[in-house]
């Protein structure tokens, strides 16, 4: 009726962008779909304008986002189109990787009651009357909505609105050089928490995988030399389980902080991680206040109690003149990472074998100054291997130390049956295997040189 009138309030931009984000996670992640957020770390955050209707174009814009798109992601950018000390503008935009729409229909679908075909009512629904609202309240604030799109590669849905700037962001040193490392497979989640940690002034490093964390985290000079203060691990790796990742860490790094980050609240996927000792459990599309919150609190707890050890690893450093060479059997691609990665952390050069197989053909090829055999894998297990190692040639004499993941007397006992020399529970955990090197190797190789 034209007789429409804006408010002029502050407000909280990210905190604005978070809380519509809450409204179609559950939705988005019905459907299997990655919601982020992405805002520029240097975007002034307190406003003075009408956050009820930016939010309410952002709602309708995300929300249809979200009906029209069955695989990928959606994502919610905000950067400057200007900013100055007392006025700013900025663009929103509402990315997604669904339908899409055909170039000759863009220029009505602004219109009221227009769909891009009639099709797309008969699908999904709706009266086509949202994006006119959309358009009447970006311009009756003094903005403009536009979209760009293509048919069947997705949508850009973009709004420009003018603000003034409430006050200037407090610089918040309360974070400043604390070390995050951020295990994080999806491009879109992993550039907006990018985003989030350099709002808070965090020094952030990145990972895709449980290998490529454990090599971050193997850059210590000892197996104690803790180089980031955090670690976040996304559940939803590609191809990889994120407990299983968060086990790999603690097994090689029993004291890391950990924050777990998750599709939704699971309550028995959070109590999992709890009794991993994780540090916190957070839920995506994370918000910027929960993920400060978290780190901070860990800051507080010190990092003291991290670096503190119940066997001296640090005096286990490798030493120049001390470099074995190891066998590995193992069929678990996670076991394998966090074994080598702690072999080759206590000075060893490793050579993987996946089944008992694998592992008696590395044992005829060349000699190992240990072998740490698994008990349980496919094709041939630990037991059948070692007997043929031993009754086989060039390795007869050298330790072979039992992995297995059952720890009652009468399995140790079947492990030195079956000629293996020593026994390491499963998960393997660094201070039993820097005890096993010490024993089996420096403790072989000192008596070797210093016979007598």
């Amino acid at each position: 009726a034209g007789k429409f009138e804006l408010e002029k309030i502050d407000f909280s931009l990210r905190t604005m962008v978070a809380d519509v984000l809450d409204l179609v996670s559950e939705r988005a992640q019905e459907k299997g779909l990655e919601l982020s957020p992405l805002i520029q770390f240097d975007i002034t955050d307190k406003l003075v304008g009408d956050p009820v209707r930016v939010r309410q174009i952002l709602l309708n814009l995300l929300t249809n986002a979200v009906k029209f798109t069955d695989v990928g992601h959606i994502q919610v950018a905000v950067s400057a189109v200007n900013q100055s000390d007392n006025e700013c503008r900025y663009r929103f935009e509402v990315k997604d990787t669904g339908i899409g729409i055909a170039e000759e229909q863009l220029p009505s679908l602004f219109d009221a009651f227009t769909q891009a075909d009639t099709s797309t009512t008969r699908v999904y629904g709706g009266t086509g009357l949202g994006l006119s609202i959309c358009k009447r309240l970006a311009h009756l604030m003094g903005g403009k909505i536009g979209v760009e799109a293509n048919e069947g590669q997705g949508s850009v849905f973009w709004f420009e609105v003018p603000f003034q700037i409430a006050e200037t962001d407090p610089v918040d040193e309360r974070l400043e050089t604390f070390k995050v490392l951020l295990l994080e497979g999806h491009e879109n989640t992993r550039l907006s928490i990018e985003q989030m940690l350099k709002r808070l002034r965090c020094n952030a490093v990145f990972a895709e995988n449980t290998q490529s964390c454990l090599d971050q985290l193997g850059k210590g000079e000892s197996l104690a030399d803790y180089i980031v203060d955090a670690i976040i691990v996304d559940s939803n790796v590609p191809g990889e389980n994120g407990l299983q990742i968060i086990q790999a860490i603690k097994d090689a790094f029993p004291q890391q902080s950990i924050i777990y980050l998750s599709e939704m609240i699971n309550q028995k996927e959070f109590e999992v991680a709890r009794e991993l000792k994780v540090d916190d459990c957070l839920t995506k599309p994370l918000r910027l206040d929960n993920l400060s919150r978290a780190l901070r609190r860990i800051k507080r707890q010190g990092q003291a109690s991290r670096m503190m050890s119940t066997v001296d690893i640090g005096e286990m450093k490798p030493k120049d003149d001390q470099h074995f060479k190891v066998l590995l059997a193992e069929d678990n691609v996670v076991n394998q990472k966090v074994a080598s990665r702690l072999l080759e952390l206590f000075g060893c050069d490793v050579i993987v074998a996946a089944n008992g197989i694998a592992a008696c053909n590395a044992a005829r090829e060349m000699v190992f100054d240990a072998i740490f055999m698994d008990c349980q894998m496919p094709e041939m297990d630990g037991y059948e291997a070692t007997g043929i190692i031993r009754k086989d040639g060039q390795n007869r004499e050298t330790p072979i130390i039992a992995m297995t993941a059952n720890a009652l007397v009468g399995d140790k006992e079947r492990c030195l049956h079956a000629g293996m020399d020593d026994f390491i529970p499963k998960p393997v955990r660094r201070e039993a295997l820097g005890e096993m090197i010490e024993r089996w190797l420096r403790q072989t190789d000192k008596h070797q040189k210093n016979p007598g």
